[in-house]
């Protein structure tokens, strides 16, 4: 069934874009990634069903707003020991938000938020000369 099909492709996506985010990001980019795409989508998809009211095309601006707070939030507590951290929270949660709203029909957004907020917080920590440490939780013995 078409149905099924659709759920099999979404799957599918959730699987590229999470594996795709573990082997390509540092680990905290890939945890804050892939919890854009967890919460953040489930926020505007939660609030944009419950109370949207003001459509950009498909979607609701009262969801993307939900979708921008909860992936700054999670941004902001994942990111908090890197300097800066508030504008690579800022950036990737804009960059997921607007991945969410704008993204084309023939791309899943399973695949792309995490890929496309991954690259932004990246590229943002990059151009702000941060380095990302490639460990989750700071190794006891050198703090």
């Amino acid at each position: 069934s078409l149905v099924g099909s659709e759920m099999c492709i979404r799957d599918s996506s959730y699987c590229v874009g999470v594996t795709f985010s573990i082997i390509v990001f540092s680990p905290l980019v890939a945890v804050a990634a892939i919890l854009y795409l967890v919460v953040g989508d489930f926020a505007a998809a939660l609030v944009g069903i419950s109370y949207g009211r003001i459509k950009i095309g498909k979607k609701s601006l009262e969801g993307s707003i939900a979708c921008f707070i909860s992936c700054f939030i999670i941004g902001s507590f994942i990111l908090w020991r890197l300097d800066l951290c508030e504008q690579l929270a800022f950036w990737g949660a804009l960059a997921a938000t607007l991945t969410e709203l704008l993204n084309p029909n023939m791309v899943d957004d399973n695949l792309s938020i995490p890929v496309i907020s991954g690259f932004a917080i990246q590229l943002i920590a990059s151009r702000l000369g941060i380095t990302i440490p490639q460990e989750l939780v700071p190794d006891a013995r050198t703090t």
